[in-house]
């Protein structure tokens, strides 16, 4: 029992928790119930989060492990409210191992064991080591989130998994006239649009500089999705969601190696985003599938482009040669202005203590959230 008083916004304690394996069996640890994995979002203003303890986790006969609880209160609370209270109950669930041996299958599937190195499937990414990346034309990477079907692009070198939804709806990239030119002087034709995603610091310019200048504002679609879209998530899909990096450069290269590099001239850190034109590039098989210039009909079939083949989905790169056109995920050449209502289908990315306790990754058997 804790009973923490906190005096003013940003105020913060931590306790050392000692759990011990008082028997003669080795355990592992199947469930933490109370907080939502890391964050308990039973109050926006008072944040409790477990460190140094994770699902997985062995404890041998006869061992301690001590982890820490962390109380905070929100250092951006609203004072006007006052008396905020929390009470949370924390429930460590163990079972026995055999000589401390992982979660058996039915708590924990790691999907690297399932790896390819041809025809449809997840593979080693041979451009960054450690990451993970699903290719082919429909591949078993179904996952179930917000009560929805969405597909697992990659996991990621820290741990997390990249995620887009299945479906997608259709949304102009920015509105016309949504961005000066005041403030937004990359944006020249303010009737057209602009077509970077999100505000930076600095200048941002295409890769040839053959267009520069100042972002300070964020697009209509950006907003969209990290305010409107976000915000009607399911509760415990926002616990899921790790606020990640987004690679938002503009593309003009005529390799996988070039395209990496010109996205990630420029970043965006937050919830929801769109996918690469990376991605969409290396989910392909077929060899010629290398860059922007790509047919994305014929060169860069797989579960990334969008299922009806009528039109494409936004991706989250601007098309370096212009200022109103981004790449979609069929990559036609010269890219789709952005005031023209094309796909979106959002991207998250999930933190990286996230686990799947069932299913096969099929459309029917996906796989589901521990």
């Amino acid at each position: 029992t804790l009973d923490v008083n906190l005096t003013q916004p940003g105020a913060s304690a931590i306790y050392d928790v000692v759990v011990e394996n008082q028997g003669d069996l080795d355990a592992v640890l199947t469930d933490i119930q109370g907080v939502d994995y890391v964050v308990n979002e039973s109050s926006d203003n008072i944040v409790v989060m477990l460190n140094n303890i994770e699902r997985n986790d062995t404890l041998l006969a006869g061992e301690q492990k001590t982890f820490q609880v962390a109380i905070g209160w929100n250092p951006y609370a609203d004072l006007n409210e006052t008396n905020i209270q929390k009470e949370i109950e924390i429930t460590l669930t163990y079972e026995q191992s055999d000589d401390g041996a992982p979660l058996p299958p039915k708590y924990f599937i790691d999907i690297t064991d399932s790896l390819v190195t041809e025809g449809t499937g997840l593979y080693e990414d041979s451009y960054e080591m450690g990451r993970y990346i699903y290719r082919g034309e429909n591949p078993n990477n179904y996952v179930s989130f917000n009560n929805e079907l969405w597909r697992i692009i990659a996991k990621e070198t820290d741990g997390t998994y990249k995620i887009i939804r299945d479906e997608d709806s259709f949304y102009r990239f920015d509105e016309s006239n949504y961005r000066t030119t005041e403030k937004n002087t990359y944006c020249v034709t303010p009737t057209e649009g602009c077509n970077v995603y999100a505000a930076i610091d600095g200048v941002f310019q295409s890769p040839d500089g053959s267009h520069s200048g100042t972002i300070t504002e964020n697009s209509s679609v950006q907003q969209y999705l990290n305010e409107k879209y976000y915000n009607d998530l399911l509760p415990h899909a926002k616990s899921q969601i790790q606020s990640h990096v987004f690679y938002i450069g503009a593309v003009q290269g005529n390799s996988i190696e070039e395209n990496m590099a010109e996205e990630r001239m420029y970043q965006w850190t937050g919830n929801i985003g769109l996918p690469n034109v990376t991605d969409v590039v290396k989910a392909a098989l077929n060899p010629s599938c290398i860059s922007v210039n790509s047919d994305g009909y014929d060169e860069c079939n797989s579960f990334m482009l969008d299922k009806d083949y009528v039109a494409g989905v936004w991706t989250i790169n601007p098309y370096g040669g212009d200022t109103h056109r981004i790449w979609m995920t069929h990559l036609v050449p010269g890219g789709a202005a952005i005031y023209d209502a094309y796909g979106v289908r959002p991207v998250v990315f999930l933190k990286s203590n996230t686990y799947f306790v069932s299913g096969t990754g099929t459309e029917t058997d996906p796989y589901i959230l521990g």
